[in-house]
């Protein structure tokens, strides 16, 4: 199978005074300006933001190699950039959460990731994720787990292609959404039960919000998930609603 190359845009949001460069990554079907907001924030705070938004072709072609040649080629992208910047920091949102903490676990030296509405399995969200299946469908008429099996892959061969997704980086702060039923909060938890023992983690749960409504929440609170530092089993409960 010959992969091509994922076209994505990238927009920097530059900082004067910048003492850190931060690669900010948007979710399926997301445009650099998703989250405009918060590099805004980020750039004000004294660092340079590059914001990368893949086209939905990364998932939409069914080739699962694409997921994983995008965040190996923004990764160099990024260091390249990066390369003379004191520090280093990854950051996404819901399928870029997943792209940006793969690009941190390559990045020995990166600070903790802030991340947002991401972490579950990304083979089950193609394969057996009814809500996601069917807002694809509205958005671009393509049934995507058809797409995949056409290719020849379920869920199982899914899993195994895009295995590196599943495991988080060492140290970062998460914000989920209680009413998401993209990141559903059962599955998550799951998730984050396996990670305490080996990982730095600070978890925010906000009520009221869905995907959408955590997309907002993350534009408007990113400079709040970067004040602490997270530590093994932090839990923050808040009451911010955006939906």
């Amino acid at each position: 199978m010959n992969t091509r190359p994922v076209i994505y845009q990238a927009k920097h949001f530059a900082s004067v005074t910048a003492h850190e460069a931060v690669a900010l990554v948007t979710g399926f079907n997301g445009q650099a300006s998703d989250l405009g907001r918060a590099a805004v924030s980020l750039a004000m705070s004294g660092r340079d933001v590059f914001v990368y938004a893949p086209e939905p072709d990364i998932l939409l072609s069914g080739d699962p190699a694409l997921l994983p040649a995008y965040a190996t080629e923004t990764a160099r992208q990024f260091r390249a950039y990066a390369a003379d910047y004191p520090a280093r920091r990854y950051s996404g949102y819901s399928l870029g959460g997943g792209i940006a903490a793969n690009m941190q676990k390559n990045d020995p030296e990166a600070l903790p990731g802030l991340y947002a509405a991401t972490g579950i399995d990304a083979a089950r969200l193609v394969t057996s994720n009814v809500m996601f299946r069917a807002m694809v469908y509205a958005l671009h008429k393509t049934d995507i787990r058809r797409r995949y099996a056409e290719r020849g892959y379920g869920n199982e061969q899914l899993a195994r292609t895009w295995q590196p997704f599943q495991e988080p980086p060492h140290s970062f702060t998460l914000a989920l959404g209680a009413l998401d039923y993209i990141v559903r909060p059962r599955e998550i938890r799951q998730k984050l039960a396996s990670w305490q023992p080996n990982h730095a983690m600070r978890i925010i749960q906000v009520t009221g919000c869905g995907h959408n409504g955590m997309k907002r929440w993350f534009n408007a609170h990113v400079l709040s998930m970067v004040d602490e530092l997270p530590c093994s089993n932090q839990l923050q409960p808040r009451s911010d609603a955006f939906e």
